[in-house]
């Protein structure tokens, strides 16, 4: 299984895809945005980098 902390940093280390951003409101579990936030600045980025690699292992499902 994939350390899901190194898979964030490595995904905002990478070279982001350039694409035009979209403002959206979402509801996350408390604890998972609280985790999120503990690990510093960008968590919004790490967030989309988490759903991104998502989308990227699946989008050919």
């Amino acid at each position: 299984m994939i350390c899901c902390a190194r898979l964030c940093v490595e995904l905002v280390q990478a070279p982001s895809v350039p694409t035009g951003k979209k403002s959206v409101t979402i509801r996350l579990d408390a604890d998972v945005l609280a985790w999120m936030k503990a690990q510093g600045r960008g968590y919004q980025s790490r967030i989309n980098a988490v759903l991104r690699a998502c989308y990227e292992a699946h989008r050919h499902d």
